[in-house]
């Protein structure tokens, strides 16, 4: 067995020890820029795909959490390239689940602890911000079931500058998650099933706490909207 037969055997499984599906590791190597499609990845598991170039490589490492040029005796592109595999810890974080299928209320007193492999320049933002686990698929195409984000709290801001952001806020006593938009001068917040949940127009009641920052080991979310 070559190299690039090992490093394929393994890329599968560590996606199935995972729990990962083809169709999770393409849309997280899109969100990465690294174009794919799912027979894409078949046939690369499957050994029908021989090449293997770095852009792949660095964001099947960073998705999967394993150093597939080690196991090629390849060097990892440099943190000054537009590729890098970024150093990880491991650490131990409250997770709380978000239903994107109801109004946007999340229960911050409700989590579960699990150990997170997170970039160590996030790690402080990871252990100081509220970390929110996506069930269901109401916010597809830009997040989907399974992922983590990470919410960093802030000084309130102009609620204009956050239109089209996602933003966590607290109302009557109860906290909600929904994005930000503005229409005609006003702003409402509008959840994510609103088939079902109407907008509520922002008012002097809700308390802003913070915004959607980054996808955990996946991107940064400044500058996207949503």
């Amino acid at each position: 067995m070559d190299k690039i037969e090992r490093v394929t055997k393994k890329i599968r499984s560590r996606r199935e020890e995972l729990g990962l599906r083809l169709e999770d590791v393409a849309n997280s190597l899109k969100r990465q820029g690294v174009e794919i499609t799912i027979s894409g990845l078949h046939r690369i598991e499957s050994g029908g795909r021989q090449k293997l170039d770095a852009n792949l490589l660095v964001g099947l490492s960073n998705i999967l959490d394993y150093n597939f040029f080690d196991m090629l005796g390849w060097k990892a592109p440099k943190e000054n390239s537009n590729y890098s595999i970024k150093e990880k810890e491991k650490i131990l974080v409250k997770i709380h689940t978000y239903d994107s299928s109801k109004a946007g209320r999340i229960d911050l007193e409700n989590f579960t602890e699990e150990a997170l492999m997170v970039e160590d320049e996030i790690s402080n933002s990871v252990n100081e911000g509220i970390i929110i686990k996506i069930k269901g698929n109401f916010m597809q195409p830009h997040f989907y079931e399974g992922d983590v984000l990470l919410i960093e709290k802030e000084k309130f801001e102009n609620w204009q500058e956050l239109d089209r952001k996602i933003v966590l806020y607290e109302f009557d006593g109860e906290t909600y998650i929904r994005k930000v938009l503005f229409e005609n001068a006003k702003g409402y917040l509008i959840a994510f099933n609103n088939r079902l949940y109407e907008n509520i127009e922002i008012n002097e009641k809700i308390t802003y706490i913070g915004r959607v920052r980054k996808q955990i080991n996946i991107r940064d979310l400044d500058n996207i909207e949503f």
